[in-house]
């Protein structure tokens, strides 16, 4: 987390843990085992969950509002079975993960059009 997320997990400390710096890490005030046990049970919803996504990424409540919102649509459903519940959201890693794929698969496609392009514009 340190590594991959250093401001979501500082905001975080100092949101949860009042009087508690990332800081604070460096100077020796904090011993790391401590940090780690209080990074360790941040709770739901907080910015660092939410960079790694998954079922820790929302609240407690937030998951129970879905739960309840499947409920009533698979009540209401004519074929309750089909009813899926809602994923679990993806993490900013994720995100950030499929957008660098996307990026690089579109400029894969551009470079190849555009050697088409060449190739044509030698030929003709």
């Amino acid at each position: 987390m340190l590594r991959d997320c250093p401001d979501r997990l500082e905001a975080d400390l100092r949101r949860v843990y009042p009087g508690v710096r990332l800081d604070d890490l460096w100077t020796g005030a904090e011993r790391p085992r401590a940090i780690a046990n209080m990074t360790a049970h941040l709770p739901r919803g907080s910015a660092v969950w939410e960079y790694y996504g998954g079922q820790r990424a929302i609240t407690a409540e937030t998951e129970s509002l879905w739960l309840v919102e499947h409920a009533t649509i698979a009540v209401a459903s004519a074929k309750p079975d089909r009813v899926k519940p809602r994923p679990y959201p993806l993490g900013v890693r994720e995100q950030e993960r499929q957008q660098q794929y996307t990026t690089s698969q579109a400029d894969a496609w551009r470079r190849k059009q555009q050697a088409r392009l060449d190739a044509a514009s030698a030929d003709g």
